[in-house]
């Protein structure tokens, strides 16, 4: 899941253009965009970034649809539009990040993440979520070191000490569904076999899709120190989303909800 600042501007915002004509279109696009109605809102913000060249956010919240559409290849370009206006919008970067990771261009993805964690107060919430998303792209690159110190700031807030993912009580929750769990139990792999070399034989605790609970439990039989399985229906306040010593981990929670 994405950090919240990757989405586009709110069209609510009183500083976006606030003409007659302009207030109604935004006040429609938001409409729109509450439908899941993505190209018709992308079009609006279109003839709005037309109509006020020189505002990038409109080019940031038409990119924000398209990706929402679907359309990454699309959605980068209305980003890169919007930052050729302002070069140093941390929401164009961030939502040009996410859109180059669906179209599988990593490297390109990691250096806008990195240029906006030089753009970002290092304590803030914004910078933690930048470091969440950065944490999975790494994970897809296989930098797996880089990618366990980024994401062991997920859910902690600003000032805290990191997650230790090495301590005996862990526990990893899947936030996105099948395909993308598939996708990314190698760094599930790569991060049980560090504990274990490491001493650590606690299992940890993976709370999956009910339907997986039994596939994973044979499936992931053969590492050292296999997981425990729990079906995420079951978990209660005491489980992975509310511990101390939990973390949705980036290889089981890659990008992808209402924002990029």
């Amino acid at each position: 899941m994405p950090d919240p600042g990757d989405q586009g501007w709110p069209t609510g915002t009183t500083s976006l253009p606030s003409d007659g004509p302009s207030r109604s279109l935004l006040e429609r696009a938001a409409r729109l965009q509450q439908q899941g109605c993505w190209l018709e809102a992308a079009a609006i913000y279109d003839a709005l970034a037309r109509r006020h060249p020189d505002d990038h956010r409109l080019r940031a919240n038409q990119g924000n649809a398209l990706w929402l559409a679907d359309l990454p290849q699309a959605g980068a370009e209305a980003y890169r539009r919007s930052l050729r206006l302002a070069p140093d919008s941390s929401v164009s970067l961030r939502g040009l990040a996410s859109c180059l990771r669906d179209l599988n261009r990593w490297p390109e993805a990691l250096r806008a993440r990195e240029r906006v964690a030089d753009l970002l107060p290092p304590s803030s919430p914004e910078a933690h979520g930048n470091c969440w998303s950065t944490s999975q792209l790494l994970v897809g690159s296989q930098r797996w070191p880089e990618a366990f110190a980024a994401m062991a700031h997920r859910h902690h807030p600003p000032g805290a000490p990191p997650l230790d993912l090495l301590q005996p009580r862990l526990e990893l929750e899947s936030e996105q569904g099948y395909g993308d769990t598939f996708q990314f139990l190698r760094f599930l792999v790569e991060l049980v076999q560090r504990r274990h070399a490491a001493g650590q034989h606690e299992p940890l605790d993976l709370w999956v899709e009910p339907n997986l609970v039994e596939l994973l439990l044979q499936g992931l039989a053969w590492l050292p120190c296999p997981p425990r399985l729990h079906a995420a229906a079951d978990s209660d306040s005491d489980s992975a989303a509310d511990s101390e010593a939990s973390a949705q981990v980036p290889a089981l929670a890659p990008p992808g909800d209402s924002q990029p």
